[in-house]
């Protein structure tokens, strides 16, 4: 049994977070338990800040975070299932993953790492067409992989631009 495995609660998934990691906990307070955190530029230099966060989610009563220093695309075949899949703030460009996970080609390893009734919350840039097509109502719902995607009736986050997908 894996370390992931032994924990039996609530969980998310960010994938390329590099450093962003306090306000997505805070975020995701009170829909998580346990937040993973991935990015396969985590370095020694990243330590004292790791720390800093751990000490504010206790302090703060947070999601409990974990850090990876993984392949998001490993880690989203090896971390499964959780609650939440979040991106945001990813792209092609310097500093960026360049891996496009909520694009159509990846999007069905993302899909079958979510718990039927979890999410995929995201501000939906480098994301496929099926965003645009679910926020603009042109469908209500898009059938990919086997699994039925649609937008979360309660858009918790939208103050912080970010759109909540359900997955069934």
């Amino acid at each position: 049994m894996t370390p992931y495995e032994e924990i039996q609660s609530r969980t998310a998934f960010y994938p390329a977070c590099e450093k962003d990691y306090l306000e997505p906990l805070e975020l995701l307070k009170n829909w998580v338990d346990v937040v993973y955190f991935c990015d396969i530029r985590l370095t020694s230099s990243h330590v004292s800040k790791i720390q800093d966060v751990k000490n504010l989610a206790i302090e703060k009563s947070l999601p409990i975070p974990f850090f990876l220093c993984a392949d998001a695309l490993q880690a989203i075949n090896h971390l499964q299932p959780v609650d939440v899949f979040f991106q945001r703030r990813d792209s092609h460009g310097e500093g960026g993953s360049g891996l496009f996970l909520l694009g159509n080609h990846r999007l069905p390893s993302v899909l079958k790492m979510v718990k039927p009734g979890g999410l995929i919350v995201t501000d939906g840039t480098y994301a496929g067409d099926w965003v645009a097509k679910l926020v603009s109502k042109i469908e209500t719902s898009i059938e990919i992989a086997g699994r039925n995607i649609t937008l979360l009736e309660n858009q918790s986050w939208a103050s912080n631009r970010l759109t909540a997908f359900r997955i069934d």
